[in-house]
């Protein structure tokens, strides 16, 4: 192509325009591309901060009732019931959310990626899935871990 251009820039006092055949249809799609893989990033990204603030809701709520559940530790004779508590209370509802969430967003973008290539492809899908199971997983361990944290630190009081 650059000796063709070349040539004609020779040949031709004013140049000639030289183009590969369908070089004017690639072009075009090229920013669409590129916006559509910063979309896919800060969507994840979002997907992130929600899945966070979700699980620091049900974090929350989970160590607003944990009091309650202190003196099951002294019944149940260890500490295996707030862990699991915990895992009930946010890691199984993020989970299931992050689930739900890639198989509806790969049935929404099926009818619009199959015609050619697509900023939504399954690499991302699972990508943003294992953003949200990990962001349960830490929760989970830091509300297991401060609902110990609390239970250990509950003495019977004299209602």
């Amino acid at each position: 192509m650059p000796a063709l251009k070349r040539l004609s820039h020779e040949v031709f006092p004013r140049g000639a325009a030289v183009r590969a055949p369908g070089e004017s249809e690639l072009t075009a799609g090229v920013p669409n591309r590129d916006q559509g893989r910063w979309i896919a990033l800060f969507g994840t990204v979002g997907i992130a901060v929600l899945a966070t603030t979700a699980g620091l809701s049900a974090m929350a709520e989970f160590l607003r009732q944990g009091g309650a559940l202190a003196p099951l530790s002294v019944l149940t004779g260890g500490l295996r019931v707030f862990r699991t508590t915990a895992a009930w209370s946010v890691l199984v509802p993020l989970t299931l959310a992050g689930t739900a969430g890639t198989a509806i967003a790969a049935a929404l973008a099926a009818p619009v990626s199959a015609g050619g290539e697509s900023a939504l492809t399954g690499g991302l899908l699972v990508a943003t899935a294992a953003v949200v199971l990990g962001v349960g997983v830490l929760l989970w361990a830091w509300a297991s871990r401060v609902a110990v944290r609390q239970a250990r630190t509950w003495r019977p009081g004299g209602d």
